[in-house]
């Protein structure tokens, strides 16, 4: 007769990698595939589930799987985890195969130097954060893949470390609900170089749902950016966003006295600046590098009963050589609400800006 090979399924009372109906010591599950324990429940052997790779039910087993370097490890239940188990992580792929991994510690998630780390398939949770604690963070010569992930948290998504470089963060098919800031990127001196971003097919609620402020380079296609305080910021670096949305609702009740805010004054750090749904450049003696912006077939939109108090786009540049703003937009693009050039240094499909603020 055939073999019974097993790549899948949940078994009670019996575990296909250990033994059949009659305890002899057969192994059921295919080469690549594991047998996890995830209940104790039925008596008196409990429940196993087989999936791909190394199959984990618990904090500690994702801990381990991390540390013996195994490449494509598997939730077969719902895990919660210390953050500080991901610093072993050399190049991981962390299916969470439809189960949600929680974390246990408001702690960053920080990938370690050199490391490649891949969450797919289901729902992460980080809950008890400050709005601006980033959850995932990208340490120097790392990279970091969400692909069908939905995050759920009070704090903020992902981004690179603070002065980190060669940098990949690669967000597709997911959805980020946070805090203050989906996507972040910090200007903490030194800033890093060689950072890149893609975002495609994704969406991202947040204050921030996009913040960029430093050199790197971003392309956003397919992506939904819905904000409360920006739809995007574009600080410094080179972004191009195309088949996307980027919309501002702002909520606040001081929407009067906060629209006009930086008329006479320099923007602050971190989102001190000009509310609008896309603001670009920079009005400081910090963050003296250039802003460069290419928008294909995206809508940008003021949105809410307080719209009429925020552009859609807001740009002011830093005056040095080489240092201003570079925006184009092509025909397909749609801008729901005003264009405010504050400043000159502003290029707009090849021509000077007129300032008109």
């Amino acid at each position: 007769g055939g073999a019974i090979i097993c790549k899948g399924g949940t078994f009670k009372n019996f575990d296909p990698a250990g033994g059949d109906d009659h305890d002899q010591p057969t192994n059921f599950v295919a080469d690549g595939y594991s047998s996890v324990k995830i209940s104790d429940e039925p008596a008196p052997n409990g429940t196993y589930r087989v999936v791909e790779g190394t199959g984990v039910a618990s904090g500690t087993d994702i801990s381990e799987a991390l540390k013996s370097g195994k490449e494509l490890i598997t939730l077969a239940a719902d895990v919660t985890i210390e953050p500080a188990a991901f610093a072993s992580v050399k190049k991981s792929t962390i299916d969470l195969n439809g189960q949600t991994l929680t974390f246990g510690k408001a702690e960053t998630l920080y990938v370690p130097e050199g490391g490649n780390l891949t969450f797919r398939n289901g729902e992460i949770v980080a809950n008890d954060f400050d709005a601006i604690a980033t959850i995932i963070s990208a340490n120097e010569g790392s990279s970091i893949t969400l692909d069908g992930v939905t995050i759920n948290t009070t704090g903020t998504g992902i981004g690179p470390s603070d002065c980190a470089s060669d940098v990949t963060i690669e967000i597709k098919n997911s959805e980020l609900n946070c805090g203050a800031y989906g996507f972040a990127t910090n200007a903490t001196t030194p800033v890093g170089s060689n950072v890149k971003i893609i975002l495609a097919d994704s969406k991202f609620s947040a204050q921030e749902p996009v913040f960029i402020n430093i050199p790197c380079e971003a392309t956003i296609d397919n992506c939904d950016l819905d904000g409360t305080t920006h739809g995007m910021v574009l600080r410094g670096g080179k972004a191009t966003v195309s088949n996307s949305t980027i919309t501002l609702t702002y909520t606040d009740e001081d929407y009067e006295t906060i629209g006009s805010y930086f008329d006479n004054q320099n923007w602050g750090t971190g989102n001190m600046l000009n509310i609008a749904a896309l603001t670009v450049g920079n009005k400081s003696t910090g963050y003296q590098y250039p802003s460069e912006l290419h928008l294909i077939n995206t809508t940008v939109e003021s949105a809410g009963e307080h719209a009429s108090y925020f552009p859609a786009l807001y740009s002011w540049a830093n005056q040095g050589k080489g240092m201003g703003v570079t925006i184009t937009y092509d025909s397909a693009t749609q801008f729901k609400g005003d264009l405010v050039y504050g400043s000159g240094n502003i290029t707009v499909n090849g021509k000077a800006a007129e300032i008109n603020e």
